[in-house]
C-alpha cells in the first residue's frame, strides 16, 4: 500500500529490509531528506543520533527516550500528528546535501 501511494504521489521512497552494514546505513541516512521513525514502542534507538550527526531531520512518536533525540516528536499512535510533522520537516528542507567526505568523517568520528 505504501509503495502504491508513493508511486501515485510521485514520491521517490526506498525500502530496505534486513541488516545493513554501518557504512551503508549512515550513507543512506545522510542522503535522506528525512528519517521517519514510527516506533509504537521503543526504549531508545541509535538512528536519531546517526541522523543528527549527518544533519538529517527525524520525525517520530514520542515513545521511550526517542522524543529526546527526534527533531519533531508527536504523541504515540497519532497518525495525523505524524503526517503533519512529516509535512513540517519537508517544509524545512533547505539544508545542503552532505558530501561523501562528510559521511565518512562522521563515521570515523563516531566509530573510529
Amino acid at each position: 500500500m505504501c509503495r502504491r501511494l508513493a508511486d501515485r504521489l510521485g514520491i521517490n521512497i526506498s525500502w530496505v529490509i534486513g541488516y545493513q552494514p554501518l557504512q551503508d546505513l549512515v550513507a543512506a541516512i545522510a542522503a535522506a531528506d528525512a528519517l521517519v521513525l514510527p516506533y509504537r514502542r521503543a526504549g531508545q534507538s541509535g538512528l536519531p543520533v546517526l541522523a543528527q550527526a549527518v544533519g538529517t531531520p527525524t520525525v517520530g512518536y514520542s515513545v521511550g527516550a526517542l522524543s529526546e533525540a527526534l527533531t519533531i516528536s508527536v504523541p504515540a499512535n497519532d497518525e495525523r500528528a505524524l503526517a503533519e510533522a512529516i509535512d513540517t520537516v519537508v517544509d524545512m528542507m533547505t539544508r545542503p546535501r552532505p558530501t561523501a567526505e562528510l559521511t565518512i568523517a562522521v563515521l570515523e568520528q563516531l566509530y573510529g
